[in-house]
């Protein structure tokens, strides 16, 4: 649907884990968002943060999620689907980071 916010990690495209916020997002609006994952290759590994605060979300995986291990895929930020993008963000990313380690909830809300 339009104005949500989902995160996949795909081993392939049948296999992956993901969380979908609950909430819906205005237009016109900024919004600094961000997820952790602790590699644990589970869902419960996953958090979604919206301008700092912990967002509750739910479940968007499918079949059985072993890590990040193709390399054929691009990634994809603002899209799903590498092979043929879809669902793509109808706004502008100003700024967009990736940390070596697992951010804790206090480092994310300084942001």
């Amino acid at each position: 649907a339009s104005n949500e916010l989902s995160i996949r990690l795909y081993t392939d495209s049948s296999n992956y884990i993901g969380v979908k916020s609950t909430n819906t997002f205005s237009s016109g609006t900024l919004y600094n968002v961000s997820m952790t994952y602790d590699g644990s290759e589970t869902e419960a590994g996953l958090n979604l943060y919206i301008d700092g605060v912990s967002e509750t979300s739910v479940s968007d995986s499918l079949g059985v999620y072993t890590g990040l291990t193709s390399t054929a895929l691009n990634m994809l930020i603002g899209a799903q689907d590498a092979n043929s993008p879809v669902n793509l963000l109808k706004g502008d990313i100003d700024t967009f980071k990736i940390f070596n380690a697992e951010l804790t909830a206090e480092e994310i809300a300084l942001l």
